[in-house]
Protein backbone atom coordinates (compact mmCIF):
# COMPACT_ATOMS: atom_id res chain seq x y z
CA UNK A 1 0.00 0.00 0.00
CA UNK A 2 1.35 3.39 -0.73
CA UNK A 3 1.81 5.86 1.87
CA UNK A 4 0.16 9.43 0.69
CA UNK A 5 3.08 11.00 1.09
CA UNK A 6 5.35 8.99 -1.02
CA UNK A 7 7.21 10.04 -4.28
CA UNK A 8 5.32 7.09 -6.02
CA UNK A 9 1.67 8.14 -4.83
CA UNK A 10 -0.86 8.94 -7.69
CA UNK A 11 -1.85 12.25 -6.02
CA UNK A 12 0.91 14.12 -5.57
CA UNK A 13 2.11 17.24 -7.70
CA UNK A 14 4.63 16.29 -9.97
CA UNK A 15 6.45 19.90 -10.40
CA UNK A 16 8.23 20.98 -14.00
CA UNK A 17 12.00 20.68 -12.42
CA UNK A 18 11.67 16.91 -11.68
CA UNK A 19 10.01 16.39 -15.36
CA UNK A 20 13.84 17.34 -16.37
CA UNK A 21 15.66 15.63 -13.57
CA UNK A 22 16.55 12.64 -16.10
CA UNK A 23 18.91 15.45 -17.66
CA UNK A 24 20.45 17.35 -15.18
CA UNK A 25 20.79 14.49 -12.27
CA UNK A 26 24.09 13.35 -13.35
CA UNK A 27 26.12 17.02 -12.72
CA UNK A 28 23.59 17.96 -9.59
CA UNK A 29 25.01 14.70 -7.74
CA UNK A 30 28.37 15.36 -8.29
CA UNK A 31 28.00 19.05 -7.40
CA UNK A 32 26.89 17.63 -4.06
CA UNK A 33 29.04 15.34 -3.68
CA UNK A 34 32.19 17.65 -4.10
CA UNK A 35 30.44 20.72 -1.98
CA UNK A 36 29.88 17.75 0.66
CA UNK A 37 33.22 16.52 0.56
CA UNK A 38 35.20 20.04 0.05
CA UNK A 39 33.14 22.63 2.10
CA UNK A 40 30.42 20.57 4.76
CA UNK A 41 33.54 18.38 6.28
CA UNK A 42 35.97 21.41 6.07
CA UNK A 43 33.09 23.69 7.63
CA UNK A 44 32.01 21.39 10.49
CA UNK A 45 36.21 20.87 10.88
CA UNK A 46 36.61 24.73 11.16
CA UNK A 47 33.74 25.68 13.45
CA UNK A 48 34.09 22.56 15.62
CA UNK A 49 30.09 21.92 15.47
CA UNK A 50 27.92 19.90 13.24
CA UNK A 51 24.86 21.32 13.25
CA UNK A 52 24.48 23.07 17.39
CA UNK A 53 26.68 20.14 18.66
CA UNK A 54 29.97 20.93 19.16
CA UNK A 55 32.51 18.44 18.49
CA UNK A 56 35.76 17.82 20.45
CA UNK A 57 39.00 16.50 18.75
CA UNK A 58 42.00 15.37 19.44
CA UNK A 59 45.06 15.57 17.98
CA UNK A 60 44.99 11.88 16.51
CA UNK A 61 41.27 12.97 15.16
CA UNK A 62 43.01 16.24 13.54
CA UNK A 63 45.86 14.06 11.88
CA UNK A 64 43.26 11.37 11.12
CA UNK A 65 40.76 13.98 9.47
CA UNK A 66 43.50 15.37 7.37
CA UNK A 67 45.36 12.30 6.14
CA UNK A 68 42.11 11.00 4.91
CA UNK A 69 41.65 14.40 3.18
CA UNK A 70 44.91 13.59 1.36
CA UNK A 71 44.61 10.14 0.58
CA UNK A 72 40.72 10.54 -0.95
CA UNK A 73 41.96 13.74 -3.08
CA UNK A 74 45.10 11.22 -4.22
CA UNK A 75 42.55 8.65 -4.66
CA UNK A 76 39.50 10.29 -6.35
CA UNK A 77 41.27 13.53 -8.25
CA UNK A 78 44.85 13.21 -8.85
CA UNK A 79 45.66 9.51 -9.84
CA UNK A 80 42.74 8.91 -12.08
CA UNK A 81 43.39 12.64 -14.00
CA UNK A 82 47.40 11.19 -14.06
CA UNK A 83 45.98 8.11 -15.50
CA UNK A 84 42.86 9.08 -17.77
CA UNK A 85 43.07 12.66 -18.00
CA UNK A 86 41.04 14.80 -17.00
CA UNK A 87 38.40 15.19 -19.34
CA UNK A 88 37.97 11.33 -18.80
CA UNK A 89 38.15 11.58 -15.36
CA UNK A 90 35.40 14.55 -15.36
CA UNK A 91 33.09 12.28 -17.45
CA UNK A 92 33.01 9.26 -14.97
CA UNK A 93 32.89 11.32 -12.01
CA UNK A 94 29.72 13.06 -13.14
CA UNK A 95 28.55 10.06 -14.50
CA UNK A 96 29.62 6.84 -12.62
CA UNK A 97 30.15 8.54 -9.05
CA UNK A 98 26.76 9.13 -8.58
CA UNK A 99 25.20 6.04 -9.48
CA UNK A 100 26.90 4.37 -7.21
CA UNK A 101 25.65 6.50 -4.31
CA UNK A 102 22.19 6.48 -5.66
CA UNK A 103 22.73 2.56 -5.70
CA UNK A 104 23.60 2.78 -2.21
CA UNK A 105 21.09 4.82 -1.03
CA UNK A 106 18.47 2.77 -2.50
CA UNK A 107 19.46 -0.39 -1.12
CA UNK A 108 19.72 1.08 2.61
CA UNK A 109 16.32 2.65 2.07
CA UNK A 110 14.43 -0.08 0.62
CA UNK A 111 16.27 -2.21 4.12
CA UNK A 112 15.09 -0.09 6.09
CA UNK A 113 11.28 0.82 5.39
CA UNK A 114 8.34 -1.89 5.85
Amino acid sequence: MLNPSSVFARLRNITKVYRYQHLYFWMAYSLLYLFWVFVTDYKKYFTGKIGPMPIKMKLVDHISFWSFKIVHLALFVFLPIYTVGFAAWLVGFTGVQPCGRIRIKHRVSIGTHR
